[in-house]
C-alpha cells in the first residue's frame, strides 16, 4: 500500500519531470528557430505542446488517481501529457493551416 509520503514524493517528481520536459522542448524550439524555422509558427507550436501536455497530464493523472489511486498515476499522467502535447501541436498546425 502507498503512504501519503509516497504519493507526495511521486507528485513532486512528476512536477519536476514536467518542468524538465517543457525546458527541453523550449531548447529544441530555440534550436529549430536558429536553424531557419519561422519564429511565429515555432513559438505557437511550442505553446500548443506545452498547454496540451499540461492539460493532458493533469486530466489523465487526476482521472486515474481518482479511480485507481496512486499506483501507476505517474505513468498514466506522463502518457496523457505526451498525448496532450501531440494533440496541442496538431491543433496549432490545423489552426495555422499547415
Amino acid at each position: 500500500m502507498w503512504s501519503q509520503a509516497d504519493a507526495t514524493a511521486l507528485e513532486a517528481f512528476g512536477k519536476r519531470l514536467g518542468a524538465a520536459g517543457i525546458g527541453l522542448d523550449a531548447l529544441i524550439t530555440v534550436g529549430d528557430i536558429a536553424h531557419g524555422e519561422p519564429f511565429d509558427p515555432a513559438v505557437a507550436k511550442f505553446g500548443g505542446r506545452t498547454l496540451g501536455g499540461i492539460l493532458g497530464a493533469a486530466a489523465t493523472g487526476a482521472a486515474w488517481g481518482s479511480l485507481v489511486g496512486p499506483e501507476g498515476t505517474l505513468i498514466v499522467g506522463l502518457l496523457g501529457g505526451i498525448a496532450g502535447a501531440w494533440g496541442g501541436e496538431k491543433f496549432v498546425e490545423w489552426d495555422l493551416g499547415d
